[in-house]
């Protein structure tokens, strides 16, 4: 097998594979903002592209040499169903778990806010407002003389 033939066979696959593994990366970064499943869903999907393009190009690189080896045209028509086959079911599966990952229902956020935190207890109160529970123009607690009644009322 020839060097030149090597490296046309690999470097077409290289920017696949460097998409699913900054796929996979992404993933890692992110898994606060998905749900256990979901990215549990895209790491198996992730995972199974990977293996479907390594299988891939490992077959491009055997076949010369497999090519020469098998003396029988049915022996070889079998090899390339079967590696086809494993290939094809690889990547459909990554593919289906993809969709799953991005289908399932993650945890809830404020749609006015994508990806908002959830709020921990009562919203803080602002200075200088009175409590939402007090009438207003009612001395606050702490307070020396009440606020006088707005005029014309």
């Amino acid at each position: 097998m020839s060097f030149g033939y090597t490296l046309a066979s690999i470097l077409p696959q290289l920017p696949i594979l460097a998409v699913l593994i900054t796929g996979f990366i992404m993933i890692a970064m992110r898994r606060d903002r998905l749900s256990a499943r979901s990215a549990l869903l895209a790491r198996l999907g992730l995972s199974a592209l990977i293996a479907g393009q390594v299988v891939n190009t490992l077959w491009i690189l055997v076949l010369p040499q497999l090519f020469r080896a098998v003396r029988s045209r049915s022996d070889y028509q079998f090899l390339l169903t079967g590696s086809g086959l494993v290939v094809s079911l690889l990547l459909t599966v990554g593919i289906a778990l993809l969709i799953a990952a991005v289908v399932t229902r993650g945890p809830a956020t404020d749609p006015g806010r994508p990806f908002a935190p959830p709020h921990q207890g009562f919203p803080p109160q602002h200075q200088g407002f009175p409590p939402q529970h007090q009438a207003p123009y009612q001395p606050q607690p702490g307070a020396s003389a009440p606020l006088p009644p707005p005029p014309g009322s």
